[in-house]
């Protein structure tokens, strides 16, 4: 079976952007607060998209409401990303 290279590089990419999170945040409970400036930054405003934030729209897939969130994505990810690509 092939590495699942797509799988890991999203799932690095969430954990990457989780522990920016938690660095601007003050912490772990900080880290999924509105006032987090990575929150900010990432979150999908449509009045900002439309001024030319493109960004927005995809970084906010990066963004979970929780630890059990992104954890259970993860899981999610990990368990079906394998098999969509041995498919592929």
């Amino acid at each position: 079976m092939k590495m699942p290279v797509v799988t890991l590089f999203l799932i690095l990419a969430n954990l990457a952007v989780l522990g920016l999170a938690v660095s601007q945040g003050g912490g772990l409970a900080g880290a999924f607060a509105d006032g987090n400036p990575v929150v900010n930054k990432l979150l999908k405003v449509n009045q900002l998209v439309i001024q030319g934030e493109w960004y927005r729209l995809g970084g906010c897939i990066f963004l979970h409401l929780s630890l059990l969130h992104i954890l259970m994505n993860m899981f999610v990810l990990w368990d079906l990303g394998r098999l969509a690509e041995a498919v592929w």
